[in-house]
């Protein structure tokens, strides 16, 4: 970072981004709180640094980790993204699918009347005469095994707010099948993206 993103960091929002990324950090690095905070001053006043130590005490990957938070700074704590997604659905086990024409249902139950659900090829004249309503079934249909392809574009914004981690999705389905549950639009607050 230049110096004049020191000078940025006098607002509160700022000094939260910039605990949230050291927060981010020490979660890749466990143990060496002291050390990755003179990292981040470090890097934070635009000087230069060396770290010593013997093997194993997570040197590169410090440096891998603030390098990729040094990034995610200077795009304002960001991280936009383009995707295209493919897929397909096959091999599914059939469940048991359930088709109810109709019930017949009491007008009055406290005759002792119950509900009469109708099976396959009955219809409301067979529902008796006097004191029942007919109310119209169901027909379940299964969509799940559908070798055909499907296809989606969209882009997205990841954001660490100070209330935690989001995911902004925009997508449109280019390729659906009969039965796909197509969404526009998704938000997700969460701890990792």
């Amino acid at each position: 970072m230049e110096r004049q993103s020191l000078r940025a960091l006098e607002t509160g929002a700022d000094r939260d981004v910039v605990e949230s990324a050291l927060f981010e950090i020490k979660r890749v690095i466990a143990g060496q709180d002291e050390m990755l905070e003179r990292v981040f001053v470090c890097l934070l006043a635009g000087g230069h640094l060396l770290i010593e130590g013997v093997p194993g005490l997570a040197k590169t990957l410090t440096i891998k980790t603030v390098a990729d938070v040094h990034a995610w700074l200077e795009k304002g704590g960001t991280q936009p993204s383009v995707f295209v997604d493919a897929g397909s659905v096959w091999g599914l086990k059939r469940p048991s699918l359930i088709d109810i024409p109709g019930t017949c249902n009491p007008v009055d139950t406290s005759g002792g009347a119950e509900q009469i659900v109708l099976n396959p090829g009955q219809n409301a004249d067979d529902c008796p005469a006097t004191n029942f309503n007919f109310v119209p079934g169901f027909k379940e249909f299964y969509f799940g095994d559908s070798p055909k392809p499907r296809l989606s574009i969209g882009f997205g914004v990841n954001w660490v707010s100070p209330f935690g981690p989001l995911r902004i999705d925009i997508a449109k389905a280019l390729l659906k099948q009969k039965g796909d549950d197509t969404k526009l639009f998704s938000f997700n607050v969460g701890t990792q993206f």
